[in-house]
């Protein structure tokens, strides 16, 4: 009997306080410790190539416990760049309920983007005179024509 009340006892004062010490462990290591986040480069790797047709293909790879949202893909060109871009053709995503912006369409794995290219006029505005006092009005030139 007297060995049933030492197995008792440490049931009752001493098991759940080796629990709770454990699980305090635990709980904290939880909670101080800052995941490792990949960078943005390593998270969604990018490729590009331009297709036959001039148009941009883009497509992302994306790690496990990673994704792309749908309505934040932006595409523009540099200002002053001779080619302007059409609008994205971009395909559905899985819909997701975010915490941050509702209900959204998001890529895991891969996301793919078509983007038209197309070539703008470049050019601009001169005005010219001659060394004999003739002068031109301003007439506007074009590098593509």
């Amino acid at each position: 009997m007297h060995r049933y009340r030492r197995i008792l006892w440490w049931l009752v004062l001493v098991a759940p306080t080796v629990f709770a010490a454990e699980l305090s462990g635990k709980i904290s290591q939880l909670l101080d410790e800052e995941p490792d986040f990949l960078s943005v480069d390593q998270a969604f790797v990018l490729s590009t190539e331009l297709a036959a047709d001039g148009s941009l293909h883009a497509q992302w790879q994306m790690p496990e416990g990673y994704y792309l949202y749908r309505h934040r893909f932006e595409f523009a060109v540099p200002a002053g760049s001779p080619f302007a871009l059409g609008e994205a053709e971009i395909p559905p995503g899985k819909t997701k309920i975010d915490e941050y912006f509702g209900e959204v369409q998001v890529y895991y794995h891969e996301a793919s983007a078509r983007v038209p290219v197309t070539r703008t006029a470049a050019g601009g505005l001169a005005s010219g005179c001659s060394c004999g006092s003739k002068s031109w009005p301003s007439s506007a030139s074009s590098a593509w024509s």
